[in-house]
């Protein structure tokens, strides 16, 4: 029996525990170095990519269908991978290793579809929904824009400028193309967020954030769009309104809003007295402020997932500032859009350190998992390991799979 099928196989099974541990493993022999993850939501895809190829995994799409798996090899291994993304619902796979290299896999014929080595150096990437278009933010401030179906470098490029016209001396951070319009948010290392209108080639508004921009992420409703710090903060942002975030706050700030409810709901919480979130002021009136900032990790990753009833979830995880034994993800869930007053929030606490995450829908056969949390995991082995969390309800259940 295949690793996958034994994973759906003990996916079923109702002995799994009720918090995010590391329950049980397998080996998939792929290097862990600067292991990411990419998911397809459309066709339920998941890639693992490393330095040596490409794990493709396609989860179930109906009743009939079983877990396939397939490794997509590099004809020579490269230094790093630095991006993994999908063009959803289509055939292609694409990845950036060294930060120049960009190879095109086409899933459905499992090879390369066509690999080229770019005459820039790749800062971030997204896509163009429904088009063949792909975006490349480089380190010069420019954005480029790659037909990955013929292999051709449009000479349409995206020159990020000042209000007086100057050219942008930055890289670019981050990128973020609108789910919904012809728009893209691109976002630099200092703050400037330049909100660009790509058929009408025209910069349509510009943002300051206060503090070192990290990550930029659009809300599925194509108007309200989120942007992380290097302090930790979270900013919520409505175009067409105001050039200031709706609102601004800190993951502890919400941790610590909602953390009398949470600990309700959490097991083995032995470690109470080293939360600094908890010791901000303790009983003799002393402030610990001077030890929290060293504990300050900014933001890493953000991803959103609707849910029904008006609700979306916001998943976000941290650059670990200080080697931790421990990696969490939160979860802040939003009714509309009061981004200031989640209705719930959730950690899920591993015990490893994270280095990617991703979200799959997930159907399953056990009433209330529908969705899956993808982490690629550095754990101390020859071999990168998955984590699979499935949220049902409020609690986070969790599976680790490796390969032989």
């Amino acid at each position: 029996m295949s690793i996958i099928k034994e994973f759906a196989r003990r996916l079923s099974k109702k002995n799994i525990v009720e918090k995010a541990e590391l329950t049980e493993l397998w080996q998939y022999g792929l290097s862990n170095e600067n292991g990411i993850v990419a998911t397809d939501k459309s066709q339920k895809l998941l890639a693992i990519g490393t330095n040596k190829g490409i794990n493709l995994i396609r989860f179930p799409r109906n009743k009939s269908e079983e877990v396939r798996e397939t490794f997509l090899y590099l004809s020579k291994e490269k230094l790093n991978i630095n991006f993994l993304r999908f063009k959803t619902g289509g055939e292609y796979l694409i990845s950036i290793f060294d930060n120049e290299e960009l190879v095109i896999w086409n899933v459905n014929e499992r090879k390369v579809h066509f690999q080229v080595k770019l005459t820039i150096n790749v800062s971030s990437i997204d896509f163009y929904p429904d088009s063949n278009w792909l975006f490349l933010g480089s380190d010069n401030g420019c954005v480029y824009i790659y037909d990955i179906v013929n292999g051709i470098l449009s000479n349409t490029c995206i020159i990020s400028r000042t209000k007086n016209g100057e050219n942008i001396p930055s890289a670019v951070q981050c990128i973020s193309i609108n789910p919904c319009k012809n728009r893209i948010l691109i976002g630099f290392e200092h703050g400037l967020i330049i909100q660009y209108h790509i058929k009408k080639q025209k910069v349509i508004e510009r943002y300051q954030q206060e503090e070192i921009l990290t990550f930029i992420k659009w809300n599925p409703d194509g108007v309200h769009f989120v942007t992380g710090s290097n302090q930790g903060s979270l900013f919520f942002w409505k175009t067409g309104k105001t050039a200031k975030p709706l609102c601004k706050k800190t993951l502890k700030e919400y941790i610590n809003k909602n953390g009398n409810e949470n600990e309700k709901n959490k097991e083995n919480e032995g470690d109470k007295n080293n939360d600094s979130s908890n010791e901000i002021e303790n009983d003799n009136n002393v402030t610990t402020s001077n030890f929290d900032l060293n504990l300050i990790n900014p933001i890493k990753k953000i991803e959103w997932l609707s849910a029904s009833n008006n609700t979306t979830n916001l998943l976000c995880s941290e650059e670990e500032v200080i080697q931790s034994a421990k990696s969490k993800v939160t979860v802040l869930t939003f009714q509309n859009t009061e981004f200031g007053s989640p209705i719930s929030v959730n950690q899920i606490e591993i015990d490893e350190r994270i280095i990617d995450f991703n979200i799959i829908p997930f159907t399953s056969t056990k009433k209330g998992i529908n969705t899956i949390f993808v982490f690629s995991i550095e754990f101390d082995l020859d071999a990168m390991l998955i984590g699979i969390v499935h949220e049902t309800l409020n609690h986070f259940k969790i599976i680790m799979i490796t390969g032989p």
